[in-house]
């Protein structure tokens, strides 16, 4: 036996049926795009730090490549070595080593400019260094020069006294 309103019954049951099967869907594709929003931020995520990681350990590397040339540098004119030009050929090789290592950096990531910038002003500092080497060489020259011309006039004053 059917109801009066099986149609209208049917019809309500379709409408509900395809409602039910629209928001079903609809809520799986939400899940569906959340998890792979997520992993795809994950991933990205991921990414930049293994990015980050590989900037922070070259910019490290480098950290410690200019500190090394600084003590060589530090090292110049000092009784703690022999030979200063030996030094700074040591520095100057070390330096083109260190630029070329930034050069190759640069192309990627302009975060190591700073780097550039400072290798560049090694060889100015080289010069200063020089020149810091060749007018303490002229000081002492013209201490001893003052000292001989000194020593001449004590000596010349101490023939005079035994004269008089």
């Amino acid at each position: 036996m059917k109801s009066l309103n099986y149609k209208e019954i049917n019809q309500a049951f379709n409408r509900f049926l395809v409602w039910f099967a629209s928001l079903l869907l609809t809520t799986v594709a939400c899940v569906f795009l959340y998890i792979k929003a997520s992993s795809n931020q994950f991933n990205r995520l991921v990414q930049q730090k293994e990015d980050f990681d590989q900037i922070f350990y070259k910019d490290a590397l480098l950290a410690d490549k200019v500190d090394s040339l600084y003590t060589y540098m530090s090292l110049l004119n000092t009784s703690q070595i022999r030979d200063d030009h030996q030094m700074q050929r040591l520095i100057t090789r070390k330096k083109e080593e260190y630029t070329k290592l930034v050069n190759q950096e640069l192309k990627n990531r302009p975060y190591f400019l700073v780097y550039n910038r400072l290798f560049s002003h090694v060889n100015e500092m080289l010069l200063l260094k020089d020149s810091l080497n060749r007018a303490m060489v002229e000081e002492g020259d013209m201490r001893s020069v003052l000292r001989d011309c000194l020593q001449r006039a004590v000596n010349e004053h101490r023939q005079r006294k035994r004269a008089n």
